[in-house]
């Protein structure tokens, strides 16, 4: 998977990259993805499709440090796959879970403030783009309906201002007018320079935003 051409137009050269380099992600003794490499710039919008059980979920994990494995990860020039979640959290990483986006018991606000102190004028145009968030910021996260809730967890990633946000199929099950405020979500955060690697299996709906798509097949990358 090569590197596709940021949103600015600028050089992948210039800006930081998510790059993975011959990655096996494991779990237990068994290895699942099967030394895939790729490269996204920041400020990029890049998609791996996939049949269920090929793997796009297990890839996403072991980025973030969620499963065993071996193989270079780094952002920019940081290394990445010999740290803990938290700390390539600090670096500018985020990962967003397909099952469980959003904690149920915490309100709208606390899951928006759970992972750090948010950035006020990112908090606010999140309050713009998904004016619920605002209305029901003391409601807990368990009373919002299945939209909402998949929403949140889209808001919850964007309001650390990542510079690499993994998506696991963050519209997959929702309405379409939910699926269009979470694609402006993340076409805003895109010129903001962000850079999104999403794994689904309807990529077709982030056509208007996806630079580049792979697919993945029993744990290995091929061209689309």
């Amino acid at each position: 998977m090569e590197s596709a051409t940021p949103a600015s137009g600028r050089s992948s050269y210039e800006i930081p990259i998510l790059r993975v380099e011959n990655l096996k992600v494991f779990y237990g003794e068994r290895c699942v993805i099967h030394g895939i490499s790729l490269e996204v710039p920041v400020g990029s919008f890049s998609c791996i499709t996939g049949l269920p059980g090929s793997g796009k979920t297990t890839l996403l994990r072991g980025i973030m440090g969620l499963a065993r494995t071996k193989g270079l990860i780094s952002l920019g020039s940081t290394r990445l796959d010999r740290l803990p979640p938290y700390k390539r959290g600090r670096l500018g990483l985020a990962y967003m879970s397909q099952d469980k986006p959003v904690f149920p018991g915490l309100t709208v606000r606390e899951n928006l403030t759970v992972s750090r102190s948010p950035d006020l004028e990112v908090l606010n145009r999140l309050f713009e783009l998904l004016p619920f968030l605002r209305k029901r910021a003391g409601q807990k996260a368990s009373t919002l309906d299945d939209d909402e809730r998949k929403l949140l967890g889209l808001a919850s990633v964007l309001v650390t201002k990542p510079k690499m946000a993994l998506l696991d199929e963050p519209i997959t099950g929702i309405s379409p007018t939910a699926s269009d405020i979470a694609l402006r979500a993340m076409r805003d955060f895109v010129r903001r320079g962000t850079g999104f690697l999403v794994v689904g299996r309807d990529v077709e709906l982030f056509a208007d935003l996806c630079e580049e798509t792979s697919v993945i097949d029993s744990g290995k990358l091929k061209a689309f």
